[in-house]
């Protein structure tokens, strides 16, 4: 917060006055008062183009002038002066109130007669320094909530989806959705333990970045949501925000390209990934820390998937594939004992037919 005294340093005041000797003592006068910026204009028109030169904060006007006078000066910027650009105050020897009124209804935020009283006209003056102070305080304090928020907001946005971002900000909370028809894939490093206990804690985190941001790289292109990521696993969904024609389809695009990328690391890994077809339930939980999570049948079923999976291979469960099976060749595992689900025919992904690579 800017202090009252160094704001008052850089106040800029404009004095317009006809008759040097009055120019003088008012200089004097704010100069005793520690204002730093003064400027003087001897007629309407100099003032008028100081004031499409540079900022003015207040002008000291007077009303009878040659050339231009106060009232005249005062219509010509009456527009800076209704929207707190410029504040004025009128020092005239006219007194009549028609005189005060006119001034006043031309935007003025004070009048004083002259020959004015020092004391009067200071208190005057720095009525409009704190009148002005208060208003650019206000004005910083409400561009830093904007930009708070907008943090906020972009944070929320890294961590959720935008349509629940939008709905938690409109309504503080969010409602858990069903979501039919998605595919879940995740993605698991083999052996990263075996990695950790052979590399530096530097070298681990590097390729866990690397590994995560290509994840996130794939996984926008082929149009799925992240969900998160978790140690060395990601978890991606297809067709929950974003419609897509073929869900399982887009998420087989997107394991073939991460595999192929992770090889490429600086220190080269290889993955197992598995892959599940069918609805879950979507939500935000959390209320400190907000995340959003899907869980359900499918979601478990993926996760076996992944579990029972091999190094650089894809499996999916039956009713994944028979979502792809028209475009792509496979070759059932069998019936494999999945823990928590029993029996479950396994469906390892082996290439698209080649007029659908």
């Amino acid at each position: 917060m800017e202090s009252f005294a160094d704001f008052k340093k850089k106040f800029s005041i404009l004095i317009v006055d006809d008759i040097e000797s009055n120019l003088f003592v008012l200089t004097q006068l704010l100069k005793k008062e520690n204002f730093e910026t003064i400027l003087q204009a001897n007629n309407g028109v100099e003032a008028l183009e100081i004031l499409d030169k540079q900022k003015i904060d207040l002008v000291l006007l007077d009303i009878m002038m040659p050339r231009l006078n106060g009232y005249e000066v005062l219509e010509k910027i009456k527009d800076k002066v209704l929207h707190g650009e410029v504040m004025v105050i009128m020092i005239s020897v006219a007194s009549e109130l028609e005189s005060v009124v006119r001034c006043i209804k031309l935007g003025a935020q004070d009048f004083l007669q002259k020959p004015f009283d020092p004391h009067l006209l200071r208190a005057r003056i720095n009525s409009c320094v704190e009148r002005r102070w208060y208003i650019e305080e206000e004005r910083s304090f409400l561009n830093e909530i904007q930009i708070r928020q907008r943090r906020y907001e972009e944070l929320l946005h890294v961590i959720l989806p935008s349509s629940i971002v939008r709905e938690l900000l409109s309504t503080n909370a969010v409602t858990p959705k069903k979501f039919n028809n998605v595919a879940i894939v995740f993605a698991d490093v083999v052996e990263f333990t075996s990695f950790c206990d052979t590399h530096t804690t530097n070298e681990i985190v590097k390729n866990l970045q690397e590994f995560a941001e290509q994840s996130e790289i794939l996984a926008a292109a082929n149009n799925l949501q992240k969900i998160k990521t978790s140690g060395d696993a990601f978890m991606a969904a297809a067709n929950m925000f974003d419609q897509v024609e073929d869900p399982v389809l887009n998420c087989i695009h997107f394991s073939k390209a991460l595999i192929e990328k992770t090889r490429l690391l600086s220190f080269p890994w290889e993955i197992r990934i598995g892959i599940a077809y069918g609805g879950v339930i979507g939500g935000v939980v959390g209320q400190r820390q907000y995340l959003f999570d899907v869980w359900g049948d499918t979601v478990n079923t993926a996760a076996r998937m992944q579990q029972i999976s091999k190094p650089g291979k894809i499996f999916l469960n039956k009713k994944a594939w028979l979502t792809i099976s028209h475009c792509c060749e496979g070759i059932s595992q069998g019936f494999v004992q999945i823990k928590g689900k029993g029996r479950m025919e396994v469906i390892l992904f082996e290439d698209f037919f080649e007029e659908s690579a």
